[in-house]
């Protein structure tokens, strides 16, 4: 009897198939009546089951058609005024079940170009009378006109407590399940803001799990696209399947849809790779024509998520570079800041900045100049008209720094020690107490930051201005925090620790993470005599330190060795040339009295045993030596 009901029931389920459509809601509640009728019979009754169940569709219908065109269709798409829309309620018409929600549709449309009638147009009597027949037909609405007038209500600013956009929101949350997913798309798209804001924040959570558990029904580059953009900050989930998909319909991208995906990336700071990959694979293959904002927001994507790919930063700077005389002053800034996130210094395309900003001195601003000094500080630029440019700089800046966030007046004139330009004027000011005092004892990331940058420009007067008198940071403020000596130690650290431990022999012949009272931590710090051989550091004074213990100076003809681990960050990208920052860091060291012991990663590893490490650190020691001989 089981086996014979479960046929009866393939059979209506395939009848129906074939002759009820999948929308209108209603007449899926009537279908249900008559499946239910016809089941009933066709249990008992031995005979098939079409005959009986055409015949009950003659007497009840099963879904809801959509009418043909009507003249009032054409009134409502070429109405011009919210009063001749209004006017077709009154005016005898024939409205079928979709008209009033088109009628909406329609008022929004128009009303979206005059906001300021929206307020006049919700205290209309005919306006409400409209709603009030949307809301008694809202189970008739076809699917695709139902998304559209939940968008045309929410850009109406309906008060939340209406009853009608209630209805309206209940009854998307009844149908999402049958929804397609280019509807799903079109309300996340079109409604997400709203309904995170003001509106139904039960609904928007509903919509992006449908979203996320449906998102192989996506077809097209443009609904991921639109779906990553509108609502991938809203669901971790949902953002990991979006990513999939990108990286399957990637190839279909064009320029447009491929800096929206990496902008959006960026907002988020996801980094991830495998699309990063793929979109830099496709950016730099297809011949396709990139317009000056596509290549900027390009530009500051791959520099917010500091990914390095060589053909796709070679392409951005050619492509640019053309472009030059067409951009603004803010976007050489912004340009310039991207590419030095990147750590990506383009000789000519830097130049070329320099030539516009001294063409167009007139347009620049004072912010413009302070984030193309930082980002030239970064890349340790010298342009080659070094000279003009300082003087357009000391003409803007030289007034006008005091006026600026004491933390961007750190970092104007931190660059300027990198780039051996800064003044005693301009140290004086920052190393004022009543200027750098809010910095002493910072606790927050950015504070202390801040605060480093102070002990650098607090070194700089100290050892590369020997007529600088003052002031100068307490010797309390140049103690090392905490955090200077309890970063984690990397791979390269630990071997390089290893290797000088097995070659010193001694604990108290070398010391490993000796923070300075510049601001600087070496990695390692030997003390020799005058024949080569290692001196117990503990015994002897070391004046770099922030305090340093009494003890007595080292024996004539000693050298103090400063050890420095070069690891693959401190780099330009694609180039052995340090960054600003470590550049400066030499130059304090050796102004200290220290030889620099230098161990970039390229050359380290290339040595493969213990003893071949011992021997690069060795013969490194004596040419630092023999090097300061020959001076």
């Amino acid at each position: 009897m089981a086996a014979h009901l479960v046929k009866r029931c393939s059979c209506l389920l395939r009848e129906a198939t074939h002759l009820a459509p999948a929308l209108a809601p209603v007449g899926q509640l009537q279908f249900a009546r008559v499946a239910h009728k016809t089941l009933t019979s066709s249990a008992t009754s031995p005979s098939s089951c079409s005959p009986n169940f055409l015949k009950l569709l003659e007497k009840e219908p099963v879904f809801t058609p959509y009418p043909e065109q009507q003249e009032v269709d054409q009134l409502i798409k070429k109405a011009t005024r919210p009063e001749e829309l209004l006017e077709l309620l009154g005016g005898g018409h024939s409205l079928h079940h979709n008209h009033g929600a088109l009628i909406l549709i329609q008022l929004s449309r128009l009303l979206s170009q005059k906001p300021q009638d929206k307020a006049l147009l919700l205290e209309d009597r005919r306006f409400q009378q409209l709603l009030h027949l949307v809301s008694s037909q809202v189970t008739s609405v076809w699917h695709g006109t139902l998304v559209k007038l939940l968008r045309s209500l929410y850009a109406l600013a309906l008060p939340k407590t209406t009853r009608e956009l209630q209805s309206v929101e209940q009854e998307v949350r009844w149908r999402l399940r049958r929804l397609k997913y280019k509807h799903l798309a079109f309300l996340v798209e079109s409604c997400a803001a709203s309904m995170q804001t003001r509106y139904s924040h039960e609904l928007l959570a509903e919509l992006l799990v449908h979203l996320e558990r449906r998102w192989t029904e996506i077809e097209d580059s443009r609904t991921v696209v639109a779906i990553m953009v509108k609502a991938g900050h809203l669901s971790e989930l949902l953002m990991t399947r979006l990513e999939d998909k990108c990286l399957e319909l990637v190839e279909h991208f064009s320029p447009e849809e491929l800096r929206k995906v990496l902008v959006t990336l960026a907002a988020q700071s996801r980094r991830s790779v495998p699309l990063l990959r793929a979109i830099s694979y496709h950016l730099v293959q297809k011949p396709f024509p990139l317009t000056k904002g596509t290549l900027l927001d390009l530009a500051y994507a791959y520099g917010r998520l500091s990914f390095h790919q060589t053909q796709a930063c070679q392409r951005l700077a050619a492509d640019l570079l053309p472009l030059m005389p067409s951009l603004t002053p803010g976007e050489v800034a912004r340009c310039a800041t991207s590419f030095a996130f990147l750590k990506w210094l383009n000789v000519p395309l830097f130049e070329a900045f320099v030539q516009h900003i001294l063409r167009r001195a007139p347009d620049v601003t004072v912010a413009h100049l302070c984030s193309v000094l930082l980002a030239f500080a970064r890349l340790n630029f010298r342009p080659e008209h070094e000279d003009q440019f300082f003087s357009l700089v000391r003409e803007r800046l030289g007034p006008a720094l005091a006026s600026l966030e004491p933390a961007l007046q750190v970092d104007v004139v931190w660059a300027l020690c990198v780039l051996q330009r800064v003044q005693e004027a301009e140290l004086q000011a920052i190393l004022d107490p009543r200027f750098h005092t809010r910095f002493v004892g910072a606790t927050s990331p950015k504070d202390r930051s801040t605060f480093q940058k102070l002990l650098h420009i607090n070194a700089t007067a100290q050892l590369e201005h020997p007529e600088y008198r003052g002031p100068l940071l307490p010797t309390t403020a140049t103690a090392p925090a905490p955090s200077a000596r309890d970063q984690k130690v990397t791979l390269l650290q630990q071997e390089l620790r290893e290797a000088l431990q097995a070659l010193l022999g001694s604990a108290n012949r070398g010391s490993f993470d000796v923070a300075t009272q510049y601001g600087w931590v070496l990695d390692a710090e030997v003390l020799l005599d005058a024949d080569g051989q290692f001196l117990p550091l503990r015994d002897f004074a070391a004046p770099h330190l922030a305090q340093p213990a009494e003890s007595r100076p080292p024996p004539p003809g000693a050298k103090r060795l400063a050890v420095l681990l070069w690891e693959f960050p401190n780099f330009n990208s694609k180039s052995k040339d340090l960054l600003g920052r470590f550049v400066l860091a030499r130059r304090h060291l050796q102004a200290a009295g220290f030889l620099l012991v230098d161990v970039p990663y390229y050359e380290w590893l290339e040595l493969k045993s213990e003893w071949q490490k011992g021997a690069y650190l060795k013969d490194k020691m004596r040419k630092a030596v023999a090097e300061e001989l020959a001076k």
